[in-house]
């Protein structure tokens, strides 16, 4: 789901109660949370429950600096033309 709010640069909370367990006796992590999250990572209730009141409270505007930088690793574009260069791609193979 965090993909999907970094796509539309929308907000996000991670409550990774169970990070330690995943990074000590699991399989780990595929990527550190810490560079791929932009914003405090929450591992308890009343962690979420704080970052819960600030984005309430606060008026978060654009993404941040950070949310940015990430979402540029995971995606080359973020508008409306999927579709249209998916389309133009096989267009071209078919034609190639």
């Amino acid at each position: 789901v965090y993909l999907e709010t970094l796509y539309l640069g929308k907000p996000a909370i991670c409550f990774a109660y169970d990070l330690e367990s995943y990074k000590k006796q699991q399989d780990g992590l595929l990527y550190d949370l810490s560079l791929i999250f932009p914003g405090n990572i929450c591992e308890s209730f009343d962690d979420v429950l704080k970052a819960i009141e600030y984005f309430l409270v606060e008026d978060e505007g654009d993404m941040n600096l950070q949310a940015k930088f990430v979402q540029k690793m995971f995606f080359s574009y973020c508008d409306g033309g999927n579709s249209e260069r998916v389309f133009n791609r096989v267009k071209a193979e078919i034609n190639h």
